[in-house]
């Protein structure tokens, strides 16, 4: 996975730990499985404009919003370009590929400049390996999340077929 086009910066263990403390996605999680996490997570900034992923992209990655917006377009849609979706911080997303291998859905684009930590799919299997827990907690979270934005999605598209 190319992420060459990211800019990396370098945050101590207990500075990711204290951010993902403040994110309401990991309110649940103990101090020491928040720990782990932390040891896994990369942290990128990104610059007003900047494209984090495009639509057909096969980079493996889930993205903690830390700090900034971000939005979601869907690029391919028969009208043009879409907005689905405008990520504030503390918001997590990106998790399809991360699970299930496929290519991007739809582009992310910084709206302002933001800060982000990545899960990458290479750290995500180590931590299967090393810590199971703390990765059966990550699915069991990612599968609430892709629940709730479903009854969402399947809401709206109820709401144009009325």
């Amino acid at each position: 996975m190319d992420l060459s086009h990211l800019q990396r910066i370098d945050t101590s263990r207990s500075e990711r730990i204290e951010v993902l403390e403040t994110l309401p996605w990991s309110w649940d999680l103990s101090f020491d499985l928040l720990s782990d996490l932390a040891s896994y997570l990369s942290a990128y900034q990104l610059v007003e404009g900047q494209v984090l992923f495009s639509e057909g992209d096969r980079g493996a990655f889930m993205v903690f919003l830390i700090g900034g917006r971000i939005e979601i377009r869907k690029d391919s849609s028969p009208v043009g370009e879409v907005l689905v979706v405008r990520f504030q911080e503390g918001k997590v997303f990106g998790e399809m590929p991360l699970l299930d291998g496929g290519p991007r859905s739809a582009s992310a684009v910084a709206m302002a400049d933001s800060k982000v930590y990545l899960l990458t799919q290479e750290a995500f299997f180590r931590m299967k390996k090393e810590h199971p827990r703390l990765a059966m907690m990550i699915v069991l979270k990612l599968a609430r999340i892709l629940s709730q934005r479903l009854r969402r999605t399947t809401g709206k598209w109820a709401e144009l077929l009325a």
